[in-house]
């Protein structure tokens, strides 16, 4: 969002007016979780921790009619704490959470006469998401557990600009507000209880046995 006299000249966007673009991310990440389960006959909850680096990223072209600039967005970082509930369905686990994010976004603006605005700012925020895991059976894998989960994250706006920066002297201005969906693929080791029939089910109960740290 770009408030009224706050797009540089016209470089950026119409100063009189200000406006509003939208931008739709895409891209890949890659990280690192840890967490822990507790489990109450079928009932599992536990707490989890993570922290991904991103090449997700938009670039819109000329977002504004008449004036030949481009707006970028990146997302550098994403960590979030999480906890979760679950409910074991011996190797199955079907589970949803939510919690805290906070993101290091990136934006970065451009002109076709070579004038350029870069900042990049932390961004607090929310996730909510649903997935499920499947623990391998002792006998084929272990303790090892993969599994999909879907997250959806709203952070709170960020005002990027307003003053004087290494690439910029001039007041340009706007509020940064993302809001964007991941869908990521997980494998972790459980470092807790299982042992003798594992997650098989066939000697423990039916919702199989997820205590401990993965």
């Amino acid at each position: 969002n770009f408030p009224s006299d706050a797009g540089a000249s016209n470089s950026f966007s119409p100063q009189a007016t200000g406006g509003t673009i939208e931008h739709s991310l895409h891209g890949t990440g890659f990280g690192l979780y840890i967490g822990e389960n507790r489990q109450f006959g079928n009932t599992v909850v536990g707490l989890e921790g993570s922290f991904a680096l991103t090449d997700i990223s938009t670039t819109k072209n000329a977002p504004f009619v008449g004036i030949n600039s481009s707006a970028t967005t990146g997302v550098n970082s994403l960590s979030t704490l999480t906890p979760r509930v679950g409910y074991a369905l011996g190797n199955w686990l079907p589970y949803a959470k939510a919690g805290l994010a906070v993101a290091e976004i990136n934006s970065s603006l451009a002109n076709s006469n070579g004038t350029s605005f870069h900042q990049k700012h932390l961004h607090e925020g929310w996730t909510a998401g649903v997935g499920v895991e499947y623990a391998l059976p002792v006998n084929s894998g272990g303790k090892w557990i993969v599994g999909l989960d879907c997250n959806y994250y709203q952070f709170l706006g960020k005002t990027y600009g307003g003053r004087a920066v290494p690439d910029n002297t001039w007041p340009v201005q706007f509020d940064l507000k993302p809001t964007f969906s991941t869908l990521m693929l997980r494998a972790s080791y459980n470092f807790g209880a299982r042992s003798g029939g594992g997650m098989s089910g066939n000697t423990l109960s039916s919702g199989g046995n997820w205590d401990g740290v993965y």
